[in-house]
């Protein structure tokens, strides 16, 4: 299995702009506001050490609504599949805050601050997501050598991926990938990680995400995508 450890320096995270890209677009924090969340921002920049990790199977007869890989069926459903069955292979992925951000949450619930808990959850969520994004975006410069396309991050529990299927999918990574480890409910430890699969191959185009049309504005993917749009302007 490929492992990157990250900087949040190469993460690019714009904080003053963080409650738009976690879905409070519109709101202006006030000055005392602000100086305590970047009070939270500098104790996350000396602790967070986010990660990602990726491991690729070839596709084994995946259709339109499962995907076939190491052995196992994943029953993706067809918003999903349709943009991935061609694939020639699949990257199995793990992106994290990490441990050490996890960590510096307990020490915030212990000591009885609400309001920075609240703000170190916003912080942890967007920093798990840029994690993701930087490794879509250099698998995606990796695989252009090989003339390969690569597909969107897609999950378990996202446009009718059962999220129970998160058990098969861990199955297929080493033990505790990137430090995560996976609860019998399917729940991610640290809780500010992603974990999901992506397509590769010379049939593969990265695709708007399926449930783009429904508008919902605290959809995580409908974030996740206009996040990428901007990006790629």
């Amino acid at each position: 299995m490929f492992v990157r450890s990250i900087s949040l320096d190469e993460l690019a995270i714009d904080w003053d702009n963080i409650w738009q890209d976690s879905g409070f677009g519109g709101y202006v924090p006030d000055g005392q506001t602000e100086r305590l969340f970047h009070e939270v921002v500098d104790e996350v920049v000396q602790t967070a050490r986010p990660m990602y990790g990726y491991i690729f199977y070839p596709n084994e007869g995946s259709d339109r609504t499962t995907l076939r890989l190491g052995g196992t069926s994943f029953h993706t459903g067809g918003i999903i599949a349709r943009y991935l069955f061609e694939a020639e292979e699949f990257a199995v992925f793990v992106a994290t805050a990490g441990r050490e951000f996890e960590s510096l949450q307990h020490r915030l619930h212990e000591g009885g601050d609400i309001v920075k808990q609240f703000m170190a959850d916003i912080i942890g969520s967007e920093i798990a997501e840029a994690t993701g994004r930087l490794l879509s975006r250099e698998l995606e410069s990796s695989q252009a050598v090989r003339a390969y396309g690569t597909s969107n991050r897609y999950s378990p529990g996202y446009c009718g991926w059962p999220v129970a299927e998160q058990q098969a999918l861990f199955s297929l990574l080493p033990p505790a990938p990137c430090g995560i480890t996976l609860t019998d409910s399917s729940l991610m430890l640290p809780i500010k990680s992603i974990s999901g699969v992506i397509a590769v191959g010379p049939r593969i185009e990265k695709m708007p995400y399926g449930c783009a049309i429904c508008g919902r504005k605290d959809c995580y993917k409908n974030r996740l995508r206009k996040k990428e749009n901007d990006e790629y302007c």
